[in-house]
């Protein structure tokens, strides 16, 4: 903000938003990228080392979309110019988060799962993890979280349920059949389980965001900015409009600071004595 010294009233200068440290940039997106290959090799150790067709697998896709996700994360700075290193608001890396958590809670409980394999280890638990921290500790924007998005979270993996149905497709032991009789109770465990996690999700980027601003602020008998406003300092007047302090230049022809009354405009002056006009 600068202030206009004629006519003693503030005006707002606006500028460009600014640009984030180099390093940030540098950091953030080398750790998307890696993100990236952890998710690509699993997709590729899927259809190298599992017999038969890999993609129906919701592993395998859910590893492909976030492939997807922070490919365009990592490319992020160059679409804002170096301003921003990813979007403002964090639900499609807490959605990708919840997918992945529930892919791998599924495999590791109801599926009995075995990281044995390389596609297994990246696809069921290096790749879930590593989007999991990427989602709740090193999104800058993960504090601004709204309280119904692990609501909204849940269609992701809905969409691989329809996507399951449409196909006709038979795996998971036939828990996401319509036809098995208990399709009606994996189902809604399922979107519990998933709506949990994202409550998880949801409640440690809030927490980090708490400690973060706790950290900006002073403690106790630390000192404040202070903000001022640049160019040189105003002139401070009283309740009568005299300026306060310093020295004061007499007007002429009168004794004290401020001298004889000053003359109207088409009046004369009048001096006035002790004793009242002359």
């Amino acid at each position: 903000m600068q202030i206009n010294h004629a006519g003693g009233y503030p005006q707002q200068q606006f500028t460009g938003p600014r640009k984030v440290n180099p390093g940030v940039l540098v950091g953030v997106t080398l750790w998307r990228l890696l993100i990236v290959a952890f998710a690509l090799i699993g997709v590729f150790a899927s259809f190298e080392q599992l017999a038969g067709d890999p993609w129906p697998g919701l592993s395998l896709q859910a590893s492909l979309f976030t492939a997807i996700v922070y490919g365009v994360l990592a490319l992020w700075p160059l679409f804002t110019l170096g301003r921003s290193h990813e979007p403002a608001t964090p639900w499609i890396r807490g959605g990708t988060a919840v997918l992945l958590l529930l892919v791998m809670a599924v495999y590791m409980t109801m599926l009995g799962g075995d990281v044995s394999e390389t596609w297994s280890l990246f696809e069921h638990l290096l790749t879930p993890l590593v989007v999991f921290v990427d989602a709740c500790f090193v999104s800058a924007s993960a504090a601004r979280a709204k309280w119904w998005f692990p609501f909204t979270w849940v269609s992701l993996p809905l969409c691989y349920l329809i996507y399951y149905i449409a196909d006709g497709l038979n795996m998971y032991g036939g828990m996401l059949n319509p036809d098995n009789d208990d399709f009606a109770i994996y189902v809604p465990v399922l979107l519990v389980v998933t709506i949990a996690l994202g409550f998880l999700v949801y409640g440690l980027g809030k927490l980090r965001g708490a400690i973060a601003a706790g950290q900006r602020q002073p403690g106790p008998g630390q000192p404040q900015q202070q903000w001022a406003p640049a160019g040189p300092p105003l002139q401070q007047y009283g309740p009568a409009g005299m300026p306060q302090g310093g020295p004061q230049t007499p007007y002429p022809g009168g004794p004290g600071p401020y001298g004889q009354q000053m003359p109207q405009a088409g009046n004369p002056a009048q001096p006035y004595g002790p004793g009242g006009p002359r």
